[in-house]
């Protein structure tokens, strides 16, 4: 028969055993290859963040030329002389489309 394992004291944390780095085992090609993989890895998800910011991008620019269609707006870019900024309102606009259909 077994021998219960021994366990720490209530409220006491057990120390974590750490995994020998690679210095210590001589597994540079692991690691080589490991990093290799991270840093592809990192590259895609580089490319797929840009990717879904341009789209968000060129989704609220298409949204906000259609508010301004609906409303009769000439769009302008920056401050000018009879500019006015409707930003809250085109922004409350777009948060009602994006929200539509979810619940509270």
């Amino acid at each position: 028969p077994r021998s219960a394992p021994v366990l720490p004291p209530r409220g006491v944390a057990a120390i974590p055993l750490l995994l020998p780095n690679d210095e210590v085992t001589g597994n540079t090609s692991t690691s080589a290859s490991a990093q290799t993989a991270f840093d592809r890895q990192a590259n895609l998800w580089k490319v797929q963040r840009t990717t879904i910011i341009e789209e968000i991008r060129a989704d609220t620019r298409k949204a906000v030329q259609q508010a301004a269609l609906r409303r009769g707006w000439k769009l302008d870019v920056g401050p000018g002389p009879g500019v006015l900024d409707a930003t809250d309102e085109v922004a409350d606009d777009l948060r009602s489309q994006w929200t539509m259909g979810k619940g509270p």
